[in-house]
């Protein structure tokens, strides 16, 4: 095997090979529509939810993707990146898919003694409040959805 003729061919291959995906990518994303919404959930707390959906007109089960500690639920659930988005190979399957983000991850509003150094405070988000805007996002996707019934993941 001529070694000098597979290193001059190799880099050629996989550049045609990572355009080949990326163009499918984009392809596929593009038929996903996503829209960033906001709800309430307690007084001066807004949650931020994501919708992702490949047909806006068309009824779909919708589920809500409800991110762990530590990480937000866009960089859990929707980077964009090639494979690296749930909520999009979700709503190819025909659902709407929903991600949330709990009150001081991401786009959600922060308490404001996220401010402060975290020695000065006990843990500011507990289930209490967690389950409360996992309520206010459902109400959200049950009003924009039509539907009674919302499946989670997380």
């Amino acid at each position: 095997m001529n070694h000098d003729h597979f290193r001059l061919r190799f880099p050629i291959l996989s550049g045609i090979i990572l355009v080949c995906v990326a163009v499918r990518w984009l392809a596929a994303s593009d038929a996903i529509r996503r829209e960033d919404l906001f709800t309430n959930s307690d007084a001066g707390v807004q949650i931020h939810v994501r919708e992702a959906r490949a047909d806006t007109h068309r009824a779909c089960d919708p589920i809500l993707l409800v991110h762990g500690a530590r990480v937000p639920g866009v960089a859990s659930f929707d980077l964009s990146v090639p494979g690296g988005s749930l909520a999009a190979d979700l709503a190819d399957k025909g659902f709407c898919a929903y991600v949330m983000d709990v009150r001081g991850y991401g786009k959600s509003t922060r308490p404001p003694e996220m401010q402060e150094p975290p020695e000065n405070h006990a843990p500011l988000v507990c289930s209490v409040e967690t389950v409360r805007d996992i309520d206010a996002a459902i109400e959200l996707i049950r009003r924009r959805t039509g539907t009674n019934r919302v499946s989670l993941f997380g």
